[in-house]
């Protein structure tokens, strides 16, 4: 049996998987100009990392009915409706903010980068 956690790790790890999907693509359309690149996937993953963060303050307040992580558990592994919204919006808080910090790190990376290929050309 799958844990709340587990699965709210699951369902925030697909959407930053198709966000960083989509920032890849677009940086493998200026890979010609590649501090340009680096410097755009590096402000496009700190917007996503701030997205992520708005959504770890909005998750305790948003209905836990309305969730992914309601419609991916099975009826057995669901918990009674009274703990439901706090036990699923403390597992998306944390997966959220998990995830925003991987994504904040990643972006200080590109833009290191970005700045290292501007000042060694």
């Amino acid at each position: 049996m799958r844990s709340v956690d587990e699965i709210a790790d699951l369902s925030v790890a697909r959407g930053c998987g198709f966000a960083s999907l989509a920032i890849f693509t677009f940086m493998i359309g200026l890979a010609d100009q590649l501090s340009l690149s680096f410097a755009a996937g590096g402000i496009f993953t700190l917007c996503m990392a701030l997205v992520l963060i708005v959504k770890a303050w909005a998750a305790t307040h948003t209905a836990h009915r309305r969730t992914e992580v309601w419609l991916m558990m099975r009826a057995e592994e669901k918990p009674p409706d009274g703990q439901a919204q706090l036990i699923i919006g403390a597992a998306l808080r944390q997966a959220y903010l998990r995830f925003a910090t991987h994504s904040a790190f990643a972006a200080f990376g590109m833009l290191a980068a970005s700045m290292v290929l501007r000042f060694t050309r």
